[in-house]
């Protein structure tokens, strides 16, 4: 019996792989669905769900502000059709946020001027010309808002309104969705599970209307979805960093829970390797002062996550709630609350029986993965906010969303952050500025960006050039011992054009301190290398001619470097020189330049030790007999 599961197994993942069938159970027009209320909540499970609410002191608190929130959205004048440079997505977002929070207080308190507000909210919607199909993600949102507004105020909706909504989803929605601009069908990023999400759920909201139509919607996002989840496997990260995690994975469960809910099934999808391994990319991809490694174009913030709360609710893995409720307690001004999703987490979380009074401690110190995107995480605790926190990203600049960062380090003791990423630079003053963004090739405008390219990220630069689009950093080694974890990175084919060979090395000794190894062996030219580190540390001292000391508000951070002695080091604010850019108050870039002669192999080590300095005794490197 185990052999036959196996073999099913293989053949289910090799055709979804593929994305050559649908799943064998797909969805037939003859299966009956149930009446609305359908999506997530079926009617009635609205008692149970207030009934767990009301026995958790935490998840009672996010109810009544979510009520709150709803009542002040009722105060608020309705949304227009207004643009962001080419996107309406702020629109879209804005009114999923609305009709979500609007129709969750309806159907936990009955209230009709909750569910009037939503039905006036979806009436303006359907007034706009369109819903901005040149940029689909705009549609998708758009189209999912009104899928439960619909849905979860059926009863409430004046014939009228039922049919403008309805017509609105399927015009504006569904059958844009069947024309043009369906290239996210394709697509292994975020677009594909946001934008299938959407669809699908508009499908679902107006079944009756076309059975036949919802039904090649719903079997085409079951086939065309797996070619984005296969993004997780083998352990669950997410090529894309945390940031479109939280927004690819969020609707991608999302859509996972509605189909169960009505299907009694997630058509196997939840069963894509890596998939279900994913809620722990959440938690290791957070600092001890929780802040995200933000390599790629993930921005500096990080907050609560809904989608955490889907896992636990299909592992029941205590660890997994640990980052949320720091995540929760630290949300003072309750930031959670622009979330457009964030009922879900009172849906799955509440109904799940989650707690976040005490959550369990994760116990791996040491958590990489091996996937398209190579991610490395190390910490020297998990309870101690002030620990060491080390993070290493590998893979290419010509990935969805890279930036020229391969190589990079995230580097946090004390609650400094010591070594940083700037984060993503905002898309629309990019593209007003005419760049063009999203061009990845070697010459692209994209590149001249100060927070893309590796001028800024805490990588080499040689003899002054961009790393090469089509390298990638690889992981090709790596070590987790009690005192001692790292990895080792071959860098050589982003900077093929100037050296023979660059390996990299970063490791976390003792759970005292990093030590960051570069063995560079160069051709027949000199070679300019410039090792940067870009910091909030706001003071810089030259010690001796290898030694430097940066302090924070009193608290310090000593840097050793061995292996070479000619080094011009440099301080400097980093600051972008074109206008439209974002500005990085209270950042420096720090470092040194060293040259390298010709035919040779340098190794130049540095040692990162917060507070005080570290004599170094029997030391052994990861690079050690690597050429």
């Amino acid at each position: 019996m185990k052999s036959y599961k196996l073999i099913f197994f293989l053949v289910f993942s090799i055709c979804i792989t593929a994305n050559s069938q649908l799943s064998k159970d797909s969805i037939s027009i003859a299966t009956k669905i149930p009446n609305h209320p359908r999506l997530l909540l079926l009617k009635g499970e609205e008692k149970e769900l207030l009934k767990n609410i009301r026995k958790d002191v935490y998840w009672s608190e996010m109810h009544a502000s979510v009520l709150r929130e709803a009542d002040r959205i009722i105060t608020l004048p309705l949304n227009d059709r207004i643009f962001e440079g080419r996107r309406l997505l702020n629109i879209s977002r804005s009114n999923l946020q609305r009709i979500f929070f609007l129709s969750y207080a309806y159907r936990m308190t009955g209230e009709k001027r909750y569910s009037d507000r939503a039905e006036a909210e979806m009436l303006q919607i359907a007034s706009f010309s369109d819903w901005n199909p040149n940029h689909y993600l705009d549609v998708a949102e758009m189209t999912l808002a009104m899928a439960i507004g619909y849905d979860w105020n059926f009863n409430q909706l004046s014939d009228q309104s039922k049919t403008t909504i309805k017509e609105a989803i399927i015009s504006k929605g569904l059958m844009s969705s069947l024309k043009t601009n369906n290239s996210w069908l394709r697509n292994s990023n975020n677009w594909n599970q946001v934008c299938n999400t959407g669809i699908s759920m508009g499908a679902l909201a107006v079944y009756e209307e076309n059975p036949a139509l919802s039904v090649q919607l719903l079997n085409r996002a079951i086939k065309t979805l797996p070619i984005s989840m296969n993004e997780y496997s083998p352990d669950g990260a997410y090529p894309e960093g945390i940031g479109y995690w939280s927004y690819g994975t969020t609707f991608n469960t999302f859509f996972l829970a509605a189909m169960e809910k009505i299907y009694h099934t997630d058509f196997g999808l939840s069963a894509i390797p890596g998939f279900m391994k994913t809620g722990i990319f959440s938690q290791v991809m957070v600092s001890p002062r929780l802040n995200p490694f933000c390599h790629s174009d993930v921005g500096t913030k990080i907050g609560f996550e809904p989608a955490v709360f889907w896992f636990y609710s299909k592992t029941k893995n205590p660890a997994l709630l640990y980052n949320q409720k720091k995540l929760y307690e630290s949300d003072t001004n309750k930031k959670y609350l622009r979330d457009r999703l964030f009922p879900l987490a009172l849906i799955w979380g509440a109904s799940s029986e989650a707690s976040l009074s005490n959550p369990a401690e994760p116990k791996e110190l040491m958590w990489l993965t091996q996937s398209r995107i190579p991610v490395a995480v190390m910490r020297s605790s998990w309870g101690d906010k002030n620990s060491i926190y080390l993070g290493f990203k590998g893979g290419s600049p010509s990935a969805n969303h890279a930036h020229m960062d391969g190589g990079s380090f995230y580097f946090e003791a004390n609650g400094v952050r010591w070594g940083l990423d700037l984060g993503m630079q905002s898309y629309t003053q990019i593209e007003a500025a005419g760049v063009d963004l999203w061009n990845m090739t070697q010459n692209s405008s994209r590149w001249d960006v100060y927070r893309l390219n590796n001028f800024v990220h805490n990588t080499l630069t040689i003899n002054n050039e961009k790393q090469l689009v089509n390298g990638s950093a690889t992981i090709e080694s790596y070590l987790e011992k009690e005192n001692f974890m790292g990895l080792v990175s071959d860098l050589s084919s982003l900077y093929s054009n100037s050296v023979k060979k660059a390996l990299r090395s970063v490791e976390l000794v003792d759970k005292s301190y990093v030590v960051v190894e570069d063995k560079i062996t160069t051709g027949d030219k000199l070679v300019k290398l410039r090792w940067n580190m870009t910091t909030e540390a706001t003071k810089l001292v030259e010690v001796s001619k290898n030694k430097l000391l940066l302090t924070y508000q009193g608290k310090k951070l000593y840097m050793l470097v061995e292996g070479v002695t000619n080094l011009e080091t440099y301080y400097k604010p980093a600051t972008p020189s074109k206008e439209y850019e974002s500005q990085n108050p209270n950042v420096s870039l720090m470092g040194f330049e060293v040259t390298l002669p010709p035919n040779t192999s340098q190794t130049i080590r540095v040692f990162l030790m917060p507070e005080k300095e570290i004599e170094i005794k029997g030391f052994k490197s990861l690079l050690i007999g690597i050429e």
